[in-house]
């Protein structure tokens, strides 16, 4: 019995002090919690950069293909709508929409890419200004694919307009996603050289 006594309080050790692994194990795991605890935001930054510079890459390319759709489907518009009002012949009206439909086909697989490329960028949900201007971004390139998808196959609704969150709204959302002061005058130049 005094034995293990003995034996009791050599486990316990002397003075009521913790064996000295137990202090390296919990020094350890706080030292790996403080290097953690610096370590976490400062890649949550970087990983917030990526995001952002890949988001205003999107959209410069999804304002190019709108941009470039636009000026050519509204350069046939312009050339065909005199005539498609006062022509009689429903055989000749048709052949002109068929040339409207012609050029909302060729232009529309830029901007399905852009739609395409925009949803390919990531955002992560606590990175909420991005991932709501990512979505905003979505959203209006989306509107314009599915405009030019309905006037390739029928030319009179090239004669409608899109209904998309105006280019204002995306560009004030793109630009206060913005991580840093830097980011933002980066990304307000990018757009303003469209």
């Amino acid at each position: 019995m005094a034995d293990e006594l003995q034996t009791l309080d050599v486990v316990e050790a002397p003075h009521g002090r913790p064996p000295r692994r137990r202090e390296r194990v919990l020094a350890g795991a706080l030292v790996v919690v403080g290097l953690l605890g610096l370590a976490v935001p400062v890649v949550n930054a970087h990983l917030e950069r990526q995001e952002y510079a890949s988001l205003v890459a999107c959209v410069r390319q999804g304002q190019a293909a709108v941009s470039d759709a636009e000026t050519r489907l509204s350069a046939i518009r312009d050339y065909v709508a005199p005539a498609l009002f006062s022509v009689n012949s429903d055989r000749v009206r048709q052949g002109m929409l068929d040339l409207v439909s012609s050029s909302a086909r060729s232009v529309r697989p830029a901007v399905s890419e852009a739609l395409a490329s925009c949803r390919a960028v990531p955002a992560r949900r606590w990175h909420h200004g991005i991932a709501s201007a990512r979505a905003t971004y979505i959203s209006y390139l989306a509107a314009h694919d599915a405009f030019y998808a309905v006037a390739e196959n029928d030319g009179s609704a090239a004669f409608g307009r899109v209904v998309a969150p105006s280019p204002g709204l995306v560009r004030q959302r793109v630009l206060a996603a913005a991580p840093t002061t830097g980011a933002r005058a980066a990304a307000r130049a990018a757009l303003d050289a469209q």
